[in-house]
């Protein structure tokens, strides 16, 4: 029974303490179980034994704690407040050399942090007992031990990534001050073909780094860099995919950051990456999100992030039309190249890139931001001239932005993107392509959705007037909307009787309906 273990580990010395702890292993199978020794006292008696000089007693003692608390917080905290984050420490100050207890004390201290519903007390009292220095210190006494990497990482990491945010802060800032990040890039340099340890130090570093500035200026003063866009052109996807996650969060950091990437030749690192692993969609995501975020870096270093980040952009987009998160990403970059860039736009206006575009606005017709962007892209694009304009035509995109015209009635963000993005479109020669498209419904469809909105109505009674004033097509259209139309230039002038912009436009159109 517990009972009976718990008397006998306590009447135990080092020899006579394996066989109970190994018992304690085998009974705490089931929840039920793993309960009893809880309520028995068998979790705290086990937690005592770690204090055994003995190194073969204190790796079946960490094997029994963690058979007793997996998959339980309330046992987890039981643990931690009988003592175990300090017997831990301890275990790994007396037991330097030895790399099997350094394995099982890190395996126990992951089980004991790891939990989706942390409420921030187990990590704080972990910060208090000193275990990240213990950590990266055990890291550093066995840096040619793959096991103990991986596993001293998946510690560092899930401490800095837990749900309470303040904690999470205040210990990666812990890690960082007891030597995480220069502890990171040795890990990487000795291990470049463990896949395991690579993920891993990717994760933990990714982890330390998010949401602080300070902190990612750190990661790049450690020179860890150059291992990341190595890691990115992994054969492994997975280690690929790991690396691009601290690399767009140092790309999201100041601009100190954007240039050591770019420095560490990160770019061509993505174009390799994506290449070799296509269909991997998380890695595409992080991808795009990097070059957005590069794209961003001083004008003196504009020139560095080149058209070929836009192609590759568009490639990502294509190969994962179906995600969201991936087009989310792209459009948003290639919203960010094409506006600090004439030569990047000018590589987007092409058949190709639109047509990524496009084909994300009629994959995503309900996501509405995704929607705006698409707008908003074509809209900058527009504006570039005839080549431009041209290819948003041939790609697709002057339909694509109909048709999100008329699924976003009511959003008015949408309504404005949309309408200003065609009237970008409606110049010259594209004019037609604009009437044959639906643009003069559209735009009467805006028109009585937001009568209340000037702006609205503006942007939609200009394109009106621009299409009327088309003495063939475009006239007939505006004409063919008049059942419509005419009822809502009558409200205009009541909803809006000190405007002189509206009403203005409202008596302009109403000679040109009435002719």
């Amino acid at each position: 029974s517990w009972d009976a273990l718990v008397s006998q580990m306590a009447a135990a010395d080092n020899a006579g303490l394996y066989a109970p702890l190994r018992t304690v292993t085998t009974m705490a199978q089931t929840e039920d179980s793993r309960q009893h020794a809880l309520i028995s006292g068998a979790l705290q008696a086990v937690v005592r034994a770690m204090a055994m000089d003995e190194a073969g007693v204190l790796v079946s003692a960490c094997q029994a704690l963690v058979a007793i608390v997996q998959n339980g917080s309330t046992r987890k905290q039981a643990a931690v407040d009988a003592g175990v984050l300090s017997a831990l420490v301890d275990a790994m100050a007396v037991h330097p050399d030895e790399w099997m207890v350094a394995e099982e004390v890190l395996t126990t201290l992951e089980v004991l942090f790891c939990s989706s519903a942390s409420s921030g007390r187990r990590e704080r009292e972990a910060l208090d007992a000193g275990v990240p220095r213990a950590v990266c210190n055990t890291m550093s006494l066995h840096e040619e031990r793959p096991g103990v990497q991986e596993l001293g990482c998946r510690v560092l990491r899930v401490l800095s990534s837990t749900a309470e945010l303040s904690t999470a802060a205040f210990a990666a800032n812990a890690t960082v001050s007891a030597g995480a990040l220069t502890q990171i890039n040795p890990a990487m340099r000795a291990h470049a073909s463990d896949a395991r340890v690579q993920k891993e130090c990717c994760a933990a570093l990714g982890a330390i780094i998010a949401r602080s500035e300070t902190r990612r200026i750190a990661a790049v003063e450690s020179e860890v860099v150059a291992v990341l866009a190595q890691a990115a052109r992994a054969q492994s996807p997975a280690v690929s995919a790991a690396a691009l996650e601290p690399l767009a969060e140092l790309a999201n950091g100041p601009d100190a950051c954007r240039i050591a990437l770019l420095e560490a030749g990160v770019l061509g690192a993505l174009g390799s990456a994506l290449a070799a692993h296509s269909a991997d969609a998380e890695l595409a995501q992080r991808a795009c999100l990097c070059v957005g975020s590069l794209a961003l870096v001083a004008p003196q270093w504009q020139l560095q992030v080149g058209s070929e980040s836009v192609r590759l952009v568009a490639a990502a987009m294509r190969g994962h039309v179906s995600e969201a998160r991936v087009q989310e990403a792209g459009i948003s970059a290639l919203l960010n190249l094409i506006t600090n860039s004439r030569a990047r736009k000018q590589a987007a206006a092409s058949t190709e890139v639109v047509g990524a575009v496009a084909a994300s606005m009629h994959a995503h017709l309900q996501h509405a931001q995704l929607q705006i962007w698409g707008c908003t892209f074509a809209r900058v694009l527009g504006n570039d001239g005839n080549g431009a304009r041209i290819a948003l035509v041939e790609g697709s995109a002057l339909h694509a932005i109909l048709a999100a015209l008329g699924a976003h009635k009511g959003n008015l963000d949408v309504q404005q993107w949309g309408l200003l993005a065609v009237a970008a479109i409606a110049v010259g020669p594209l004019e037609r392509s604009v009437v044959e498209a639906g643009a003069a419904k559209a735009a009467v469809r805006a028109l009585g959705a937001h009568l209340q909105h000037k702006g609205c109505c503006e942007l939609a009674l200009e394109m009106l007037l621009s299409l009327a004033a088309d003495k063939g097509a475009g006239q007939q259209a505006v004409a063919a909307e008049g059942a419509a139309l005419v009822p809502l230039l009558k409200k205009l002038r009541k909803v809006h009787p000190e405007g002189a912009s509206v009403r203005g436009l409202v008596d302009r159109l109403r000679q040109g309906v009435n002719a």
